[in-house]
């Protein structure tokens, strides 16, 4: 199995590196890649982290699963990328400074014939580990978390079309991650709402794919990266590369759609509500003030549902997000 400057032979784990840009000194801008090539054939799961730079949750599971993993004992393999946007993790940013475009937004990238941006290395970025991706994964996952001013709940999200036998197939994955909810986007979501997401390329090329959230707030805690690392290690034993069944401690609740809640005015943010807390529609969810205290803008849930994502920064700028209430099923 080749993939960037890897080599791995069966039964062996190999680290190596994407080169997928060059700067201004003509030094490479590296991925980090481990790759897990089982002893016997079988599925290969493509797991990667940092598409944001500022997201380690994932990263801090994966180092876990290097220690963990051992190829004599899979069948298949394990592709492993803990920081996909290496500029910007370098700045502890959401974005590389070369051009400041969100990766999640620009999938599957564009080569030199087809970028674009005036600058763009977010793009060249995507499209190198896009092309990477489509030659060396069956199923993926992607894995993020709430950056530094937000938390997430511990969600996993799909594509919904009960008619797509991808999208049944990645329905399977989110429900073996155990993870607390699982939210099943329809398509028109995608289109609507995030049409350069990577899942919905990843749909229409035939892979199934999920994407998880824990945490944030620029930390990795122990509680997080437990759930992350229990999620994946799940979704590799649902696809019979590690041996063993799932573990799903309890059902997940069911969500559907998903309203993000953004700041009509700028100021100082107080939070009165929680995550996972189920509020009804008009429900208080905080209170923007001005530098005197004065109430700016109450803020409510649009909605009934949960609260599976929320701004715990305690200032914010007008359009900034703030919370994600989600319906249930």
């Amino acid at each position: 199995m080749r993939l960037g400057t890897v080599e791995s032979a069966p039964g062996r784990r190999a680290d190596g590196v994407l080169r997928v840009a060059r700067l201004v000194d003509a030094s490479w801008v590296e991925i980090p890649v481990c790759v897990f090539h089982g002893a016997r054939p079988g599925k290969r799961l493509w797991i990667q982290n940092g598409v944001h730079g500022n997201e380690y949750v994932g990263m801090a599971a994966m180092h876990r699963l290097r220690q963990r993993l051992v190829p004599q004992q899979m069948a298949g393999s394990i592709v492993l990328l803990p920081m996909v946007n290496i500029m910007a993790y370098r700045v502890m940013a959401r974005s590389a400074p070369q051009d400041g475009l969100d990766m999640n937004r620009i999938w599957p990238g564009a080569g030199l014939d087809r970028a674009w941006h005036v600058y763009a290395h977010s793009e060249l970025v995507v499209h190198a580990v896009w092309q990477e991706m489509r030659a060396n994964a069956d199923m993926v996952v992607d894995c993020h978390a709430g950056g530094w001013q937000n938390v997430m709940a511990p969600w996993v999200a799909y594509i919904h079309d009960p008619d797509s036998a991808v999208c049944r197939e990645s329905e399977r994955l989110a429900l073996a991650t155990g993870l607390d909810v699982v939210w099943s986007r329809p398509p028109s979501f995608i289109a609507e709402r995030t049409p350069g997401s990577l899942l919905g390329h990843l749909t229409r090329e035939g892979v199934p794919s999920v994407v998880l959230e824990a945490g944030g707030e620029g930390r990795a805690t122990a509680h997080s990266v437990d759930m992350m690392e229990r999620a994946l290690l799940n979704v590799a034993k649902l696809c019979g590369i590690l041996p063993g069944e799932p573990e799903v401690p309890q059902v997940p609740r069911r969500v559907n759609k998903g309203h993000w809640v953004r700041a009509a005015e700028g100021g100082m943010w107080r939070l009165s509500t929680r995550l996972m807390t189920e509020v009804r529609q008009g429900e208080a969810l905080g209170v923007i003030t001005d530098l005197h205290g004065s109430a700016l803008q109450e803020v409510a849930a649009p909605a009934p549902g949960i609260i599976i994502g929320l701004r715990t920064l305690a200032v914010v700028n007008s359009g900034e997000y703030l919370a994600n209430v989600a319906e249930l099923v």
